[in-house]
């Protein structure tokens, strides 16, 4: 008989390691996906593992870094949820640099 298992991805691998994610293009998600962020980055810095029911908290030193482009194709706008949670940084690169 098949079965379905759980294999963990890189949140909570980087939350149970205490180790700094980083998450590139975090505007190109499906937005259904991104709500389970609010809890990992918000003061309770844990989540609810949806398919296994595990509670997951971030151990000591777990931060994440997110990246995005803003006006490419096939990105959307971050929820305002996920907006008060996060530091934005603006860079200008010069066409010289790119």
């Amino acid at each position: 008989m098949a079965s379905i298992e759980f294999i963990e991805g890189p949140v909570t691998k980087a939350m149970k390691k205490g180790h700094l994610l980083y998450i590139d293009e975090i505007n190109m998600a499906k937005p259904e996906t991104l709500p389970i962020l609010n809890g990992v980055l918000d003061y309770r810095k844990m989540m609810t593992n949806p398919f296994t029911g595990e509670v997951v908290k971030a151990e000591e030193g777990f931060g994440v870094i997110a990246a995005i482009n803003e006006g490419y194709v096939g990105t959307v706008p971050l929820n305002e949820a996920l907006k008060t949670v996060l530091w934005s940084l603006t860079f200008h690169i010069s066409a010289a640099v790119s």
